[in-house]
């Protein structure tokens, strides 16, 4: 899985292949996921092991290239976390 996200109340799971729907909460899941999964915002959880690059925008937010193609940005509150994950 490369990502697990949480939109308008219902929760995707993002794959190589497609997206599917979960029908527990966010924050079920999130209990099951692995220790390479890390939390970039209050509705997503990204695998580590996708990641590409980081790159700083000129909003000064930190947008997270995965492997797959995809961009997704990191909230504010989750920049710490990231960086200690990281190891930056």
């Amino acid at each position: 899985m490369i990502s697990l996200n949480s939109q308008a109340g219902k929760v995707y799971a993002i794959t190589e292949h497609g997206s599917y729907q979960i029908k527990k909460k966010l924050y079920e899941v999130a209990e099951l996921l692995s220790p390479d999964f890390v939390k970039i915002s209050r509705s997503e959880f990204v695998n580590l092991n996708y990641l590409d690059h980081l790159e700083l925008t000129v909003q000064g937010t930190i947008a997270l290239k995965l492997k797959n193609g995809t961009t997704t940005f990191v909230a504010r509150r989750c920049v710490k976390n990231l960086k200690e994950r990281l190891g930056i």
